[in-house]
């Protein structure tokens, strides 16, 4: 007892500097949000969306298909849990999901190879396609485990099978993945290195093994599945352009003298004409049109008989800017699959309608698609189409604090952005906020045409209320002052007097904060190069000047731009905490940079205490603000990403100074191996058990990386295979006892 006890005594001594009073944050949906007729946004806090790919997935194993979003911007993943009401669009946001995914990157189709019954994911890798497979459940939840690193394809049939290379697949394209033949397995469709022939990869799985569940075994059958090619002018098609030796050529061989297409097309493989055979819908990069192709051949040779360009032509046909995919799932619970369609070119969104849903009024092999909306999913939630910069300001002058959302911009058809701020006021209390869309254009910046509008507010006149700057994509900063009267909501009247017409740099995001405590707001400017430029406020308390003779434009030395990458887009973040500043800067990567070390030095370099704080990731060029929004003491976390969507984190600071004035508390328990590979195993009291118990997995930094309860008696092990190696503690909590144990995890 007294090893433990001192041994107990020692760690929390070592560690009582990192671990007291730590900064932390729990994501929450809790917050309302409605629009102005008082209809409440369902998922208001999930987000944003804007160059997307669907998969259904049953995510929690309750034998309802769930829903799976990918947005090629930042690789982000979304999961939405359908809640099974019939004939009924049921879909919640559940964020504690997105994390059970690995790394994702390009494109993401999620399909069942292994005939089990549950999705598994089909993802990009170099020129190729990687897979994971499904091997989560009910008791344990979701989970993935990498089973094919590249699938390869053998493009000469000899016994035993030679010369192969890896399936090919660029990171623009979107494959087909799906049971050609009918014959159980899946196979892959994916254009050939010119970018305007369809190939055919059979899965022979069944033929070779009599299971579906082999990934080793592809065979280039076909080189001109379908008989057609792509039109160089337009995303129509040729058809019956193939001779026989085109279909079976050895791999390559068959280029001719066409020249290389472009990369960048989605193709979806369905009978959608009840005939059994495999049809096709295909969307193009340069393009904003679909093309139906539908199959006239056999299962084992396809023959593209007819083609429809415009489709659906016999409803609202796809219109997007450029390269729409469509995904065949059912989405309103009816058993019928229906047909979402999404950009998927990474720039020119369809601003915040990307996702368009065509409902399957005829059967799932049989389809007739209806129009329904453009905004499925999106106008459920905060969207503000691409990009979202976040900034705190009572514009109302009610007391109550509110939100200004600026963006990079909406795209019109020939794909110009013109930025403009969204307005969110609290129509709620100070300890409940409770939001309302209240501008979509706030303070008419849309009339500027500019782009990348990014605001910040502070009283710069020492008037009594906020005035507000914003920086553009034009490298400029424009000052808003606030005229309103005392009292009165704010009026914002340009005076272009403050800047001068001085050029800042690209993508500056302002941040108006008393850096230097004389009680001056100072100007500290977020750059596309990843730094800080510090700009002290020279004027007075009422007469504001900032000249670039005292700037600082490496401000604490820090930099986040990630190796290789040409832009860091650094979004900065000063806060007080607990009578210090502390820094969060947001990133192009989506990872949130903390540092501290800053009060009395201001021209020195900052220590970076996190360079992926708290491993937070709600997509790329994120951008970070820390506020109390609820007034309980705690400063919560406000983000906005470049999908054009909000996430909200509660404050929750981690404090286990308390135990130290409670050691005599700690009860018998054990923890072992340590240090651990895979699994931590519990040994203790029986009286322990009786009651059931809190689990918070802390690392070094001090930062709750994991949580789970316990019923009575039920904590016997705990997985740490997806724990990065390193030193960790266990606190464990009841209503008698806690108790923090430290371990080490070695991979």
């Amino acid at each position: 007892m007294k090893l433990r006890y001192l041994f107990f005594s020692v760690c929390l001594l070592v560690f009582s500097n990192q671990i007291k009073a730590q900064l932390y944050f729990n994501y929450v949906d809790s917050i309302k949000v409605q629009l102005v007729n008082g209809v409440l946004l369902k998922n208001p806090w999930a987000g944003g969306l804007n160059f997307l790919q669907v998969s259904d997935i049953d995510l929690n194993y309750d034998g309802i298909m769930d829903l799976f979003v990918f947005d090629r911007t930042g690789n982000k993943v979304s999961t939405f849990i359908n809640g099974g009401t019939a004939n009924t669009v049921d879909y919640a946001y559940d964020h504690s999901l997105v994390n059970k995914f690995p790394k994702l990157d390009s494109w993401v189709l999620l399909r069942d190879y292994n005939c089990d019954g549950k999705m598994d994911i089909f993802t990009h890798t170099n020129l190729g396609i990687k897979v994971y497979k499904n091997d989560g459940d009910a008791v344990n939840g979701l989970h993935f485990t990498l089973v094919k690193g590249t699938i390869y394809s053998y493009y000469v049939d000899t016994n035993p099978p030679s010369n192969y290379l890896n399936l090919y697949v660029t990171s623009s394209d979107i494959p087909a993945i799906y049971d050609v033949d009918n014959d159980g397995d899946l196979d892959v469709l994916t254009f050939d290195f010119a970018g305007s022939r369809m190939q055919w990869n059979k899965n022979f799985s069944l033929e070779n093994y009599g299971t579906c569940d082999s990934l080793n075994y592809f065979m280039l059958v076909d080189e001109c599945f379908g008989d057609f090619e792509e039109n160089f002018s337009n995303n129509s098609v040729n058809l019956n352009v193939c001779s026989a030796i085109d279909h079976i050529a050895p791999y390559n061989e068959q280029l001719d003298n066409r020249s290389a297409r472009h990369s960048g097309s989605c193709t979806l493989c369905a009978d959608l004409n009840g005939d059994t055979l495999r049809d096709l819908i295909i969307g193009d990069i340069s393009f904003g049109n679909l093309t139906y192709l539908e199959n006239g051949g056999t299962l084992q040779l396809a023959d593209i008989a007819a083609e429809q360009t415009n489709y659906p032509s016999y409803t609202t046909p796809v219109n997007s800017p450029i390269f729409p995919c469509a995904f065949y799932v059912d989405v309103n619970n009816d058993s019928i699959r229906d047909l979402l369609v999404s950009p998927n070119a990474n720039s020119c969104s369809i601003s915040d309608k990307s996702l368009w849903w065509y409902k399957n009024n005829n059967t799932d092999d049989s389809a007739f698609f209806q129009f329904q909306q453009m905004n499925f999913l999106q106008n459920e939630m905060i969207e503000v189409s691409e990009g979202a910069y976040p900034a705190y300001v009572d514009f109302d002058n009610n007391g109550l604090t509110d939100i200004i959302i600026g963006n990079y911009g909406y795209p019109d058809n020939g794909c110009v952005y013109t930025s403009k701020l969204t307005a969110l006021k609290n129509v709620g209390s100070a300890t409940q906020p409770k939001f309302e869309l209240f501008s979509k254009d706030y303070a008419s910046l849309g009339a500027l045409n500019l782009q990348n509008l990014v605001p910040t507010f502070g009283d710069l006149d020492n008037d009594g209320d906020a005035d507000m700057i914003v920086g553009a994509s034009d490298g400029r900063l424009y000052y808003y002052q606030n005229v309103a009267a005392p009292g009165l909501a704010a009026n914002f009247t340009l005076n272009s007097a403050l800047f001068s017409g001085v050029l800042f740099g690209q993508f500056c995001a302002p941040q108006l904060v008393d850096v230097n405590r004389d009680n001056k707001l100072d100007l500290l400017l977020g750059r596309s190069n990843g730094k800080l430029n510090y700009y002290k406020n020279i004027g007075t308390v009422t007469n504001p000047a900032f000249s670039a003779d005292s700037a600082n434009y490496a401000f604490g030395n820090v930099n986040v731009i990630p190796i290789n990458v040409s832009n860091g887009f650094s979004f900065p973040c000063l806060f007080d905490y607990n009578g210090s500043y502390e820094l969060f800067v947001g990133s192009a990567n989506g990872k949130i940079y903390h540092y501290n070390n800053i009060d009395n030095n201001l021209n020195g370099s900052f220590t970076l205490l996190d360079s992926t704080f708290q491993d937070i990731y709600e997509g790329e060029r994120c951008a970070p603000v820390v506020y109390d929004i609820n007034h309980d003491a705690q400063l919560d976390l406000l983000i906005g990403n470049y999908s054009g969507g909000l996430s909200f984190y509660i404050g929750d600071t981690l404090d286990l100074s308390h135990l130290l004035n409670n050691i005599n508390f700690i009860p018998n328990i054990k923890l072992y191996p340590n240090p651990t590979n895979d699994n931590i195993y519990f040994v203790m009291d029986d009286i322990l058990k009786t009651h059931a118990i809190n689990m918070k997995i802390v690392n070094i930094q001090g930062q709750v990386i994991y949580t789970e309860s316990f019923g009575a008696g039920t904590l016997n092990s705990f997985s740490t295979a997806n724990l990065k190696s390193g030193i960790y503690f266990c606190k464990l909590s009841n209503r008698t006892f806690v108790s923090t144990s430290k371990f080490v995890v070695q991979h």
